[in-house]
């Protein structure tokens, strides 16, 4: 029995319940991690790729769409899928991978499997440049993942994502794809009800079923069918509240191993009965179907199930002292996985009391660390913050002041693992769902500010402050109106003394003016299209333009040689970035660059500082050597570029065009001009801008010359 299938195969096997798309069925929520795994798969740093999200929201799904786009776009990789079990992995790894080959492994719900996560990562290093490695896993189980990626030393090949949430209007699709098509009247109130792809497909299939059933009744329904089938499994050892209460500790718990002593202890602790109990409780709740059995991994059967009846749990709490009774007793043994399970829960939860209930644990649990900050060690700064990354978005305000305190605060004298405290990666994957949920942008860059001036440096690109302010603009999730207050805002706080706010307004701007975005969507049933995404030509995105237009220009006026330099860099960014010259918008940018050279040739002659004449000049030639559109003047302006002694003996005008060698036995000069320049008017020019100070200075004469 082989231990790597084709991906085909294995999702034809092990998921036969995924839905096949019709090829008007466009998930918008994928693209973003479609995106990042071709940009991953391109990476030569990263060779491990984690994605986690809560259950049932698409996660098999979203990896098979990511197999048959890097498929058909990358053959030069063998994709194959990890089937967990038998046979051993550490064999098949050396018997059946072909070392001459490149592979792309995917492994779904790898939480489930942990035994087998060490060998693989343990592989992946040691053929780093021939095998990378795409798993999926719930958030809840996201830490045990982390944590062997460490004990292994692979977590600098590591990256991980969350993956997104649905859209309302994804969902709405998903529905009416499981209802064949039709249109529900009430699918507004369905999808606000269950925000959940799994939750949707056992709604639609109930609704297609039963088409007298009431809306309003679907989600009494869900827990009332799990109550039926649990209770036959746990009476008479429970009465029926006791009964509940043990239903809403497995789902509050998520997923654990089915020999997990401490998890089997603390629930024998909980009900007062023996652990022997507890096993044959457990066992007759997977023959019934509550659960279901993954390897060694127990778990709700589907995972939203359990998601939905931890909510409704929670909202018959009447009492927040009841909920943070509960809650401690699991979260002081288990600690961030029971965090994000109850995150996930709140999201479903229907009483707004319930829902401030959570929002309010959350809050006291901050307020806790944040006291205890000067006795705690590094590496539980990190899991700490690797928690609160799961809520960071419902308690904004409480998040960046336990950010603050922990960069504030010295670790303890005893902490012998000062290389394990928080970083620039780990304070950046909690304020990464602060800028998608449109917190204040101001106190957004007030945090990324001091993480750059405060905070160690970090090891991935999704994480920098320049990752995360093009986050703050990009038109994928922003309004055109937000991304110009932002502009605004970040020239505001431009300050020459401050080198994250020249970082930011710089990384904005180059985001705004880029004239498409690398994107990717389902284009056909179990297709997936990758390409680019065209900035469209509005009145709305012409306005916005205009608007960093001008403030480029206002940055080449600045007082600031730093800034200067910065426009000038933003300069030739403006366009397309992905090689692409013809759309709607390629003669507004055309037009920016023909408003740039005019400002040029305005600030040449008034430049004093050199650095910033030689960003010119390399700028324009850049220009003029692509015959980029809209660039027609720039040869005119490098004819008449001033080129005083002063700066042409530091600054050889653009290096990589030519180089001056002084030779042997006397003054003697070559002049190299590389063969890809030829324009012999341009080249006569550089010549005479070139030798006229050098001859005007040099006693004796040049004894050859050759070009």
């Amino acid at each position: 029995i082989p231990k790597f299938i084709p991906w085909q195969k294995y999702f034809k096997d092990a998921e036969q319940y995924l839905l096949p798309l019709d090829a008007g069925l466009r998930l918008r929520q994928t693209t973003y991690c479609l995106n990042k795994a071709e940009e991953f798969l391109a990476d030569n740093l990263n060779r491990i790729l984690v994605l986690h999200t809560p259950g049932g929201s698409g996660k098999s799904h979203l990896l098979r769409q990511i197999a048959s786009g890097l498929g058909k776009k990358h053959p030069e990789y063998t994709i194959l899928s990890v089937a967990p079990g038998s046979p051993d992995l550490g064999r098949a790894l050396v018997v059946e991978l072909d070392i001459t080959k490149r592979y792309l492994l995917l492994f779904d719900d790898a939480d489930r499997w942990p035994e087998e996560l060490a060998p693989l990562f343990a592989y992946v290093k040691y053929r780093s440049s021939t095998v990378k490695i795409i798993l999926t896993t719930q958030t809840a189980g996201l830490q045990e993942i982390l944590a062997t990626l460490n004990q292994r030393g692979c977590r600098d090949l590591a990256k991980v994502m969350r993956i997104r949430g649905w859209e309302p209007d994804d969902l709405k699709e998903l529905l009416r794809h499981v209802l064949g098509g039709k249109r529900h009247r009430q699918e507004e109130l369905i999808v606000a009800m269950m925000p959940n792809p799994g939750l949707i497909v056992w709604a639609g299939k109930m609704l297609k079923g039963e088409p007298g059933i009431a809306v309003e009744k679907l989600r009494q329904r869900s827990v009332g069918d799990l109550e039926f089938e649990a209770f036959k499994s746990l009476f008479p050892e429970f009465n029926e509240k006791t009964a509940k209460d043990f239903l809403a500790d497995l789902a509050l718990i998520g997923s654990f191993r089915k020999d997990d002593g401490t998890i089997l202890s603390l629930l024998s602790e909980r009900h007062g009965i023996a652990e022997d109990t507890v096993k044959n409780h457990i066992a007759l709740l997977l023959e019934n179907g509550v659960l279901r059995e993954v390897g060694h991994s127990i778990r709700f059967n589907p995972d939203a199930k359990g998601d939905l009846y931890l909510a409704s749990y929670i909202d018959q709490i009447h009492t927040f002292d009841a909920l943070v009774g509960w809650i401690d007793f699991w979260e002081s043994k288990l600690h961030g996985k029971i965090l994000a399970k109850l995150e996930t829960a709140s999201r479903y939860c229907n009483e707004n009391l319930a829902k401030n209930y959570v929002k309010s644990y959350f809050s006291v649990w901050i307020q806790r660390v944040t006291r205890e900050s000067k006795i705690t060690p590094g590496y539980l700064r990190r899991e700490h913050l690797k928690a609160l990354s799961n809520f960071c978005h419902l308690v904004p305000e409480e998040s960046l002041d336990l950010m603050y305190t922990y960069i504030d605060t010295p670790l303890p004298k005893n902490d012998n693992y000062l290389f394990l405290s928080p970083n620039r990666d780990i304070y950046g994957a909690v304020i990464l769902p602060l800028i998608q949920t449109k917190f204040s942008r101001n106190e957004i860059f007030d945090i990324l500010d001091y993480i750059h001036k405060m905070a160690l440096e970090g090891q991935y690109f999704n994480y920098k402050v320049e990752s995360l302010v093009s986050e703050t603009v990009s038109p994928f999730y922003n309004t055109f109106e937000e991304i110009r207050e932002t502009l605004t805002l970040l020239e505001q706080r431009l300050d020459t003394g401050n080198e994250f706010s020249i970082i930011a307004l710089g990384k904005a701007l180059s985001e705004v003016l880029q004239g498409a975005h690398e994107m990717s969507y389902l284009s056909a049933p179990n297709t997936v299209t990758w390409g680019t995404q065209l900035v469209p030509a509005t009145s709305i995105v012409l306005e916005t333009r205009d608007h960093a237009i001008s403030m480029v220009k206002r940055m080449l006026r600045h007082q600031s040689v730093q800034v200067r330099r910065k426009a000038i860099e933003i300069s030739s960014e403006i366009g397309f970035k992905f090689g692409m010259s013809e759309s709607a918008l390629s003669e507004r940018i055309a037009e920016e660059r023909r408003i740039l050279l005019v400002e040029f040739e305005r600030v040449i002659p008034h430049e004093t500082d050199y650095g910033v004449l030689s960003d010119i000049e390399s700028l324009l030639f850049q220009w003029w050597q692509y015959k980029s559109p809209g660039t027609e003047g720039a040869e005119s302006i490098l004819k008449a570029f001033p080129r005083p002694m002063e700066y042409m003996t530091p600054h050889l005008p653009c290096p990589e065009i030519c180089t001056a060698t002084t030779g042997r036995g006397g003054s003697r000069y070559h002049l190299t001009l590389h063969n890809r320049f030829h324009e012999e008017s341009l080249v006569r020019t550089l010549l005479r801008g070139f030798f006229a100070p050098l001859r005007s200075s040099l006693r004796e004469g040049f004894h050859s010359f050759q070009t």
